[in-house]
């Protein structure tokens, strides 16, 4: 089996290292194409092949700002830029400050992680000037998905490929094995994470591409990313997927879509795939999304969880108190209070980066939704209003998931993507908003001129 995925990956691999001399684009495609199976390549020295390609690429793209200026113009220009570096440097120092303590270690690996998915967001908004930029990353990341989320659909039916790599199925989980994430087995969450992003990625490329051929890929990775979801029985990643979906569907397809009956056709098809799954999911899966439901022992957990949280966010205060500027240091938590760390955004943000890492965080979160929501109000182009609904929703869903969900917010890689996207979803889809502004400006030059 791992000969047969190297014989095919490596060669791959190669040729998207050559391209990305010429174009680090290639380099995000493949960070996104390798993440859901990065438990596959073992770690050197505590970096993971995603953070190992991510610095890759980093440097290739620095490299190539040196030779193009405009794009350096347009970097520097950037407010993204401004808000994020904020964030980041409240993240490094609070990593810095604790260098000496106990797993201190620990913080300045958490800020360089910080710092690696800043610029994987900041390197996408320099880079994507074109639809054929988008459609490549979408394709990668929702095809990377499906076919981690195939073998769950085929385990249902008696195909155990999980046992063939040497992991476990997320439907045979016990109390042991839910705690080591693996590929769309192990911890549940590792395959509703997946999913959850396929989806996104899917939706994308379905509004972005204008090929036949890939709007029929697109639906094809919906429909597995969807039923995997479903089997990954991962509460966190439903609900915030139902979230995501309600807001494209209200902030999107209800503003554009004259013929109501095509929303509604395209929302029965959504449930007819989840329903469908459902009903094949084992009953450990059902009652993990029904929080429970007649099982007793899950029950138990899923309110245990929420206990959990909430003591979590009740020591990150604790810790605001102590140590206010900059926390215990990020990925720390867990050395200072107990066991088990931070497992939310408001542990670990708050508890970790304090009140500066917090509030410079907070300030790019609103940024960014009100970026999205004046651009949504000011355009009418239908690919756009659902490409910039379907950013929102995702921030939404993070928001929620991040304060009683169990999601922590800056570790996953998805949100620093949709923070990259939303000036090159503006430019390829309503490019005729910044040429009405520059004209506006040309306008109020003109007139500043002739009254002098």
């Amino acid at each position: 089996m791992y000969s047969l995925v190297l014989f095919f990956i490596v060669p791959f691999v190669m040729y998207v290292l050559y391209r990305m001399t010429t174009n680090p684009i290639w380099g995000v495609v493949l960070i996104f194409l390798v993440q859901p199976f990065e438990s596959f390549f073992p770690e050197l020295g505590g970096w993971t092949v995603g953070r190992i390609i991510g610095a890759l690429t980093t440097i290739i793209w620095l490299i190539y700002l040196a030779g193009h200026s405009k794009s350096q113009n347009q970097l520097f220009k950037s407010d993204l830029l401004k808000k994020i570096s904020l964030f980041l440097l409240f993240a490094t120092t609070s990593g810095l400050s604790w260098l000496s303590a106990e797993n201190g270690k620990n913080a300045i690996v958490g800020a360089v992680t910080f710092i690696l998915l800043g610029m994987l967001a900041l390197m996408l908004e320099n880079l994507i000037h074109e639809r054929k930029s988008l459609v490549m990353i979408t394709t990668a990341m929702a095809l990377a998905s499906a076919l981690a989320c195939i073998p769950a659909l085929l385990y249902i039916t008696g195909v155990d490929l999980y046992s063939m790599v040497g992991t476990q199925a997320p439907t045979d989980l016990n109390e042991e094995t839910m705690r080591a994430p693996t590929l769309g087995g192990g911890n549940p969450n590792s395959l509703g994470i997946i999913a959850r992003n396929g989806i996104f990625a899917a939706i994308l490329l379905v509004t972005a591409t204008q090929s036949k051929l890939r709007k029929m890929l697109g639906w094809s990775f919906l429909f597995f990313c969807l039923s995997g979801l479903v089997l990954s029985g991962s509460r966190t990643n439903f609900y915030g997927t139902i979230i995501i979906v309600m807001v494209m569907v209200g902030f999107g397809a209800f503003r554009i879509f004259k013929n109501k009956s095509q929303i509604f056709v395209t929302i029965i098809g959504f449930l007819v795939i989840a329903i469908g799954a459902f009903q094949f999911a084992p009953e450990p899966v059902k009652a993990r999304l029904l929080m429970g439901g007649e099982d007793e022992r899950i029950a138990a957990r899923t309110t245990a969880r929420i206990s959990v949280t909430e003591e979590q966010q009740l020591q990150a205060w604790k810790f605001v108190k102590e140590y206010p500027l900059f926390g215990v240091g990020l990925d720390r938590t867990a050395t200072e209070a107990g066991p088990q760390g931070a497992h939310d955004t408001v542990s670990a943000i708050l508890g970790e980066t304090g009140i500066l890492g917090t509030l410079s965080f907070i300030i790019l979160v609103l940024w960014a939704m009100f970026r999205l929501w004046k651009l949504l109000r000011a355009s009418n182009s239908p690919k756009f209003k659902l490409s910039a609904s379907l950013l929102l929703g995702m921030l939404v869903a993070f928001i929620i998931m991040g304060v009683r969900g169990g999601l922590i917010i800056p570790y996953d890689r998805t949100f620093w993507l949709v923070l990259g996207l939303i000036l090159p979803i503006k430019r390829i889809f309503t490019p005729s908003l910044s040429i009405k502004r520059n004209d506006d400006q040309a306008q109020g030059t003109l007139a500043l001129q002739k009254s002098a």
